[in-house]
């Protein structure tokens, strides 16, 4: 669980964008219950944590268009939240209240309350999805966006970047272990090139999300 740093970076497209889960640890036992949360709802990304009397929160003017793809970064850091749309920063506003753990599961792609009852769901495509303990730079996030972690980057809590191509199990290629089950989702091998020290390394795999269907 995270209390005083986080960044939540993902590779994202939509059939829709109005009300969409990126990546949450997120419930609702005994009310508002977010851990962090990032989503995307009408096109406004959205940023936020709340528990209590400690919660911030943080949207975006810009609204994102469905059918394109876009590289996502929120980050927190105790002094400011930031969210960072292709590498650029888009918001940002201060903030100092430490962020309050909870026991719900991680999930991508869509929230899932404390009874693991449906929440939103994201309606698209989901890749190269990592979480840290560290608020990241603007630096570090544009070198992120062309050459994926490999997996030992300090701070580094969870990187999946969905590259199995069958199966229900989603492998977090850090040493933390932190692998998920797919559910219902399916394989794709279409997604953009990425560019790494002037040489090509293409994805092979990315999760194909519909509204049913869910990656936790």
């Amino acid at each position: 669980d995270l209390i005083d740093g986080v960044s939540i970076m993902a590779l994202v497209k939509a059939n829709d964008w109005t009300d969409n889960f990126i990546l949450a640890k997120r419930n609702f036992l005994g009310g508002e219950d977010t851990n962090y949360e990032l989503s995307v709802n009408n096109g406004t990304i959205r940023f936020q944590f709340d528990r209590g009397t400690n919660s911030g929160s943080l949207y975006t003017s810009q609204t994102l268009q469905t059918g394109l793809w876009y590289h996502l970064t929120a980050t927190y850091d105790r002094q400011y939240m930031k969210i960072y749309i292709n590498g650029n920063l888009v918001e940002s506003i201060a903030e100092t209240d430490p962020m309050t753990p909870n026991t719900n599961q991680l999930s991508i792609g869509k929230m899932v309350r404390d009874n693991n009852s449906d929440g939103a769901t994201h309606n698209g495509l989901i890749d190269e999805t990592s979480l840290w303990s560290v608020a990241l730079t603007q630096s570090e996030i544009q070198n992120y966006m062309s050459c994926p972690p490999t997996g030992n980057e300090a701070g580094l809590v969870g990187y999946w970047n969905f590259n199995e191509g069958s199966g229900s199990t989603v492998i977090d290629l850090t040493s933390n272990g932190n692998n998920g089950t797919i559910n219902g989702a399916s394989w794709s091998t279409q997604i953009p090139n990425q560019y790494c020290n002037n040489c090509t390394a293409t994805d092979s795999i990315y999760v194909n999300i519909t509204p049913q269907d869910d990656a936790s």
